[in-house]
């Protein structure tokens, strides 16, 4: 999969640009604040119709200006397609090959990306929820039917949540809800823990590609509600959904107290281990952001084994607070992937590339081919 051309109109301080990337390699070199990243959020916008950096469209049009507009034209496999996205104050509008689409939902997953930046750092040392959205959007990825189960299981939460809430509550319908819930979560739970089971490999050699073999790192999924179920194994459904129900009915009485459900996805989480001691609370910042980083990687390799297309991978500012090693590290281990990568940078020295490359510097917005 790749990006054969990208265009933007008032796409925020970008100035109109169409530009032809290179298979591999796209650098863009330039100061702070120039404009790098609006790049790589407009490839990320066209992959996931939403911006990681801001839910208000109007943030994402030029000032003064009404609409913004972005087209990629895809190559997948054999196959292109031209992805077109219309941005106005409050809606977003997506053609595919001129066709304006009934749902956006339509035009998930025709465009997929991997995307690094640096507030993911604190991915692993941050709130649970983080990590969660992290696990959803590596699975839906994979297995796009999975935001249909999501989707269920978080309407039938809010659903049960409201029962709680009510002080006249009614004891038949939470136990509807709770019936609900089990079954919808134990899909969720099993769908993570599948993604897991696959990932948990490819991360390990990841990690050790970009970090060296001095540690061993691992990753494990956390329910405290599950502490009678092994999750490593994975368990079957019918085990999920039995575990899930003891556990709500063990805990009744807090939910009821607390006005909120107190089992399920919604509240379990990821570790990750550095070997075998919590990184959350013992790894440097340098490690953190090789964890990170083994985890896109990790993403890569599995949507390659499973379609047999890399997604396209984004790097905003990797290198800043890596060392030498590890960065030289990183860099062979790019080189031994085969998908299209775009990276920011603020220094060219940074990026240990040679060939199969194309650079830009990116300065007030404006795009120019760098020698």
């Amino acid at each position: 999969m790749r990006l054969q051309t990208l265009a933007a109109q008032h796409f925020r301080n970008l100035q109109d640009f169409r530009i032809v990337p290179h298979p591999r390699f796209n650098i863009l070199i330039g100061y702070n604040a120039q404009g790098k990243t609006n790049l790589l959020e407009a490839i990320y916008l066209s992959a996931n119709l939403k911006s990681f950096r801001t839910h208000q469209n109007e943030e994402l049009v030029r000032f003064g200006l009404q609409e913004a507009r972005v087209v990629a034209e895809v190559q997948r496999g054999n196959d292109t397609l031209t992805l077109e996205l219309k941005l106005q104050t409050r809606r977003r509008l997506v053609w595919v090959d001129g066709q304006l689409t009934r749902r956006l939902t339509d035009a998930l997953g025709l465009l997929q990306v991997i995307l690094f930046a640096p507030e993911d750092v604190a991915l692993i040392k941050g709130q649970p929820s983080a990590r969660r959205s992290f696990l959803d959007h590596a699975v839906f990825v994979s297995r796009a039917s999975y935001l249909s189960i999501l989707s269920d299981y978080n309407a039938t939460l809010k659903r049960r949540n409201a029962v709680l809430k009510n002080d006249r509550r009614d004891a038949k319908l939470l136990e509807v809800y709770s019936e609900q819930l089990v079954e919808h979560g134990a899909e969720v739970i099993g769908a993570r823990l599948e993604l897991l089971r696959q990932l948990r490999p490819l991360f390990n050699d990841a990690f050790r590609n970009i970090f060296g073999a001095k540690l061993e790192a691992s990753i494990r999924y956390r329910a405290s509600w599950a502490d009678q179920v092994d999750l490593d194994a994975p368990p079957d459904a019918n085990t999920l959904r039995c575990a899930m129900l003891a556990a709500i009915r063990a805990l009744g009485g807090d939910e009821l107290r607390r006005k909120q459900s107190l089992v399920g996805p919604h509240r379990d989480d990821l570790e990750v281990l550095l070997d075998g001691t919590p990184a959350k609370a013992h790894a440097s910042q340098g490690q953190h952001r090789s964890i990170v980083l083994a985890l896109k990687c990790a993403e890569i390799l599995l949507l390659k084994d499973r379609f047999g297309l890399e997604p396209i991978l984004l790097l905003d500012d990797v290198s800043s607070e890596l060392d030498s090693t590890r960065n030289q590290q990183l860099f062979s281990f790019l080189a031994s992937l085969s998908g299209q990568v775009f990276i920011t940078t603020t220094a060219r020295e940074h990026i240990l590339l040679d060939q199969d490359q194309s650079a830009w510097t990116v300065h007030q917005g404006g795009l120019t081919p760098a020698d």
